[in-house]
């Protein structure tokens, strides 16, 4: 307790006191209390008056005063004062942050945790076409108004970006990534990707043109090489083998490319469909062992009749690629187990090798495209190191992820993981059994 409040309260004792014994003396308690009060109502009074007045007005200084309400007007005072200060750094430190963000050349919103737009800087007026009259305070996705834009607003990844169209200038196209600040607010930082999306274009049109153009006249060689005949030219035998194995090599290359130029150009949108793993998965069967050609032991596993929503031939293709790397990869007597079931993460298509297996250095950088983890390993078995990326790619155009374990001289595991909602309970088909070889 404060001094000024100890005599305050020493004062009203008195005052309390007198009264009282005044009141005994008179015979009249209630009303000398009440007269011995009415100085100290008046004051309190007064003193509220007083401070209101002063909290309303703009004066400086504190009006003045004495005993205890002098020391609580001085204690206002200076929190008043620190206030004010704390409130011109916070100004300062706002009016520095707009500064540096109207220099940035590329847009930047700020929203809160509902999505309305709090503040943007000038190039979010100029690029985006944002009013400063009328769209603060808006929810954002009413000013985007597109659909994947409004899907990722509302995604918990911090770390996923997504791709928007200028709403001025439609052959304008951002990257949009956030940053999360306090009190569930969120930055948007626009990055202009106009020039590396028609760059990106420039070389898929360029890598389909040319692969289509070779497959002609790499056809026409071909049908050359394979009408040579092998005991009439007895002595160019080595090189007529050499050079068909290359041209197959060169003919897998190019409808890999083709396959990358397809899966990037037709969207699955439209494509997409009930499919019957069943009846996949026993295709895909037909054609390991074909490609094995009994030296292998392969062993599928259909342990639900769950199908996908998805593009079949897609499926196909990536579900293919796995499977040819593990009959690639895995040396003659080996095993090759491929199992399609359904857990708590979603549907599970895994593909399981007893291979010469992977560095664990190599497996995060399996899905680049001509990426190899030994070249002279990847030309001799045939590989054109694009089947990964085609599986990889066609994963994420149906929200499914791709995990890989492996251990050198032990084998591999690729799994497929679906979520749940491309997932059909109800999927009618064929009988197959559950385990064949």
């Amino acid at each position: 307790m404060t001094p000024a409040a100890l005599r305050h309260l020493i004062n009203l004792g008195l005052s309390l006191g007198a009264g009282s014994l005044l009141g005994w003396l008179s015979g009249q308690l209630a009303w000398a209390l009440v007269l011995s009060m009415l100085p100290w109502l008046l004051w309190y009074l007064y003193q509220t008056l007083q401070l209101d007045l002063w909290l309303r007005q703009t004066r400086r200084h504190p009006p003045r005063t004495m005993g205890l309400w002098r020391a609580v007007f001085d204690r206002l005072f200076r929190m008043q004062k620190q206030t004010e200060k704390e409130i011109n750094i916070l100004r300062t430190g706002l009016d520095e942050f707009r500064t540096a963000t109207n220099t940035f050349p590329e847009p930047v919103m700020l929203v809160d945790a509902n999505h309305v737009l709090l503040w943007y800087n000038d190039a979010a007026v100029a690029q985006l076409g944002l009013r400063t009259s009328s769209d603060r305070g808006q929810v954002v996705q009413n000013l985007i108004r597109q659909p994947d834009f409004t899907d990722w607003l509302h995604d918990s990844n911090d770390a996923a970006q997504v791709e928007v169209v200028s709403p001025i200038q439609e052959d304008t196209i951002f990257q949009v990534s956030r940053s999360p600040m306090e009190s569930g607010r969120v930055l948007l930082i626009f990055r202009d990707i106009t020039e590396l999306h028609a760059v990106e274009t420039m070389r898929r049109d360029f890598v389909a043109n040319v692969s289509h153009e070779l497959r002609t006249p790499l056809t026409v060689l071909m049908g050359y090489l394979e009408t040579l005949d092998y005991d009439a030219n007895p002595e160019l035998a080595m090189i007529l083998d050499r050079m068909r194995g290359q041209t197959h090599l060169m003919q897998s290359l190019i409808d890999d490319l083709i396959e990358i130029s397809r899966l990037q150009t037709q969207h699955i949108e439209g494509r997409e469909e009930q499919v019957e793993m069943h009846a996949l998965l026993y295709q895909l069967k037909e054609q390991a062992e074909s490609l094995s050609d009994g030296r292998h032991l392969i062993t599928f596993h259909i342990d639900s009749d769950v199908g996908l929503f998805g593009a079949s031939k897609d499926l196909e293709s990536a579900f293919t690629n796995l499977i040819t790397n593990a009959v690639r990869y895995t040396p003659d007597g080996g095993t090759i187990e491929l199992r399609w079931q359904v857990t708590e993460r979603g549907g599970e298509l895994c593909v399981c090798d007893s291979g010469i297996g992977i560095p664990s250095k190599d497996i995060p950088r399996l899905t680049e495209r001509f990426y190899r983890v030994a070249k002279d390993r990847s030309r001799s078995s045939g590989g054109s190191g694009l089947g990964l990326s085609i599986v990889k790619h066609v994963l994420n155009a149906h929200d499914a992820e791709l995990e890989i374990t492996s251990q050198v001289g032990d084998g591999s595991t690729f799994i497929c993981l679906f979520p749940k909602n491309r997932l059909i309970d109800d999927t009618q088909t064929a009988a197959l059994p559950a385990s064949t070889h």
